[in-house]
């Protein structure tokens, strides 16, 4: 494959992977020296060590929630991040919130504001939604396993945020009270969200 049809070929990808990983792209074949050469042509940028996006394209917190998943391929979104994701959360967190099990080793993330969060045993397997977006494998967790979490979590992301976010649940009608406290349990705090929930309709 000749040097023109490598760089088009790797700007196709990186385009339709939103985010790429370099291993991706030697995998595919393409040469990584030609890496430099598009990005020093504009046609694709590098947003962090060994990941790279369209030229153009905007640095925001969905980037960067796409950005983790693929850093930290075990690595669920949770907490803010992923009641920002579910949109029950609108302003965007500062942080990218992943948890990761509690044995799982630490993973060394540059130029990306991520915040890990340890979860052992059914906490941290239940409620997992696995997805794809813009061609990402996304792993996060649904929206009433995450209100569970925050209600936990609650001295460190705050008791208003998960209580906006449950009553966000029910006006958005993703809200189930059977799962949520199935969850409740889960996280042990099953006694404090029960104070909390809406009456039955």
């Amino acid at each position: 494959m000749g040097a023109q049809a490598q760089r088009a070929k790797l700007a196709k990808l990186v385009r339709d992977s939103v985010i790429c990983r370099s291993r991706d792209l030697s995998n595919a074949g393409i040469h990584r020296r030609y890496l430099a050469i598009a990005c020093g042509q504009g046609l694709i940028k590098r947003v962090a060590r060994g990941l790279y996006a369209p030229a153009g394209s905007e640095r925001g917190r969905r980037q960067e929630l796409l950005q983790a998943c693929r850093r930290v391929p075990g690595g669920i979104l949770c907490l803010s991040s992923a009641l920002y994701f579910h949109g029950l959360l609108r302003q965007e967190p500062p942080q990218v919130w992943m948890a990761i099990g509690h044995k799982a080793r630490l993973p060394r993330v540059d130029a990306l504001p991520l915040k890990i969060v340890r979860f052992s045993g059914e906490a941290l397997t239940q409620g997992v939604v696995n997805l794809k977006v813009d061609g990402v494998p996304v792993r996060v967790y649904s929206p009433m396993k995450t209100i569970a979490d925050c209600f936990k979590f609650r001295h460190q992301i705050g008791i208003d945020i998960a209580v906006a976010a449950l009553r966000a649940s029910v006006h958005q009608a993703k809200y189930s009270r059977y799962r949520l406290l199935h969850f409740a349990r889960i996280c042990r705090v099953e006694k404090f969200i029960r104070m909390r929930l809406p009456p039955r309709g």
